[in-house]
């Protein structure tokens, strides 16, 4: 899957600690790391303590997918990290 720019789109899904102000270091990292994060959908689990983000974002350099998942693994509320994307 890529988009007009034919930079390939790659999809993370992360399970985080459902508390106030983990999505937004969540995106402090992404933003910091200069990911162009193409769309977000956030959701709480069956267990209200868990709630999972799956996010769309463009890769701008080969491994950055894979770095992404490692710096979001560092993250204290950040519970999982999978890589969903269909290649």
């Amino acid at each position: 899957m890529t988009n007009d720019t034919e930079f390939p789109v790659h999809k993370l899904k992360a399970l985080l600690s459902n508390k106030a102000g983990v999505l937004g270091r969540v995106m402090t990292v992404l933003t910091r790391m200069q990911v162009n994060v193409l769309s977000v959908h956030a959701d709480v689990t069956e267990n209200p303590d868990i709630s999972e983000i799956i996010f769309t974002f463009t890769e701008n350099n080969k491994g950055e997918t894979e770095l992404v998942s490692k710096q979001l693994r560092r993250q204290v509320d950040v519970l999982d990290v999978e890589n969903l994307t269909e290649y």
